[in-house]
């Protein structure tokens, strides 16, 4: 994964393209770095992050774990068989190993309905459903139009929670509630981190424009509140980048993160096997 660097910009959001990462160019490919590698490594075992994503290896063999929390959003994109949807499994299920249903509540968000369906046995982990709907994958634009509507809700709500606590993030007010006395436990909850994951952008913006401001409040204010954003498309042009999600999501020039330089990574390669197994525990717990 390489980009450049161009006049960089304090950012909120960071690109993670990968070149080579296709099944067939990895099974090409001598040497892998598998998902087993990473999550069993000490680096991840050990990470102390809020929301850990064992992303891979760097050009000197580093195994990089990285904070979901201090990116705050993620947008990944590349074309057909870049892998794209490889990098979103590896997000997830970093997420799934670390974190349980009460401190991680997940949105999947596929317009396509064909990339999150290993998914669909974790039920606890979701944060929404619908009566109508046994999938809790969502798939329908009128759903998806609610979703994001119920998020920026739930956004100004874990606000006003902030200032009734005096805290100035989700971390602060958590630690504040677990701190403190039952009295004020049973006056506030526990609030987990909520990530959402959209896959196919691109078509779910060219039906829905809305969804572009919806999307552009929640980038500009969730972070403090603990909503965060992954968003994989296999277009960045001007209509689908947006003037407005461009200036709530990217900066001028898009890089790849790590610290303030660019950085090499080779991702992780997870098989849907393996996604399933993942899930198949996880849905055991």
């Amino acid at each position: 994964m390489k980009t450049g660097i161009k006049g960089y910009r304090l950012p909120s959001i960071k690109l993670l393209e990968k070149k080579i990462s296709s099944e067939e160019n990895l099974k090409e490919n001598s040497y892998q770095v598998t998902i087993h590698s990473i999550i069993s490594s000490k680096e991840f075992q050990n990470s102390t992050l809020d929301l850990p994503i064992g992303l891979g290896k760097t050009d000197s063999n580093e195994i990089l774990v990285t904070d979901l929390t201090k990116m705050p959003h993620v947008l990944i994109a590349g074309s057909k068989g870049a892998g794209k949807t490889n990098l979103l499994n590896v997000i997830i299920t970093s997420l799934l190993y670390k974190k349980s249903p009460e401190q991680l509540k997940l949105v999947l968000i596929d317009p396509k309905k064909r990339e999150f369906n290993s998914y669909t046995k974790i039920e606890k982990y979701f944060l929404t459903s619908f009566p109508n709907c046994k999938d809790p994958i969502i798939t329908k634009t009128p759903q998806i139009r609610d979703v994001l509507y119920s998020l920026n809700e739930k956004m100004h709500d874990r606000y006003d929670l902030l200032a009734q606590t005096h805290s100035k993030n989700i971390k602060e007010y958590n630690d504040n509630i677990i701190g403190n006395s039952n009295d004020i436990k049973s006056k506030f909850e526990f609030l987990p981190y909520i990530v959402v994951v959209i896959d196919e952008f691109a078509s779910l913006i060219k039906e829905e424009k809305e969804i572009e401001m919806l999307l552009a409040r929640l980038a500009q204010l969730s972070r403090a509140v603990g909503i965060h954003l992954v968003i994989a498309t296999q277009q960045l042009s001007s209509n689908i980048i947006t003037p407005i999600i461009r200036a709530n999501l990217l900066n001028e020039n898009i890089l790849i993160f790590h610290g303030s330089e660019p950085t090499r990574v080779q991702c992780a390669y997870i098989e849907e096997e393996e996604v399933n197994k993942i899930t198949d525990f996880v849905a055991k717990q």
